[in-house]
């Protein structure tokens, strides 16, 4: 019993930084298989705000002609 006991307590340490690491790795790579919704994120909200734009001047565009309507 005195033996396994050293036995593990020279592998305690050991294992437990291959377990460490283990979960260290999976977190990296979860994050890493989700770092693509990131740039999707980025792309449309990159998107978003040239349609604002867009939008905003066609709204001000619109308003112009209907002032032209209104005054003819």
């Amino acid at each position: 019993m005195q033996s396994l006991k050293d036995i593990l307590s020279v592998l305690a340490p050991f294992l437990l930084g291959l377990v460490t690491s283990y979960l260290s790795d999976k977190r990296n790579t979860r994050q890493d298989s989700h770092s693509f919704l990131v740039d999707d994120y980025e792309a449309v909200v990159k998107e978003n705000k040239e349609l604002r734009r867009e939008n905003e001047k066609l709204r001000k565009e619109l308003s112009e002609n209907e002032t032209k309507h209104t005054s003819n």
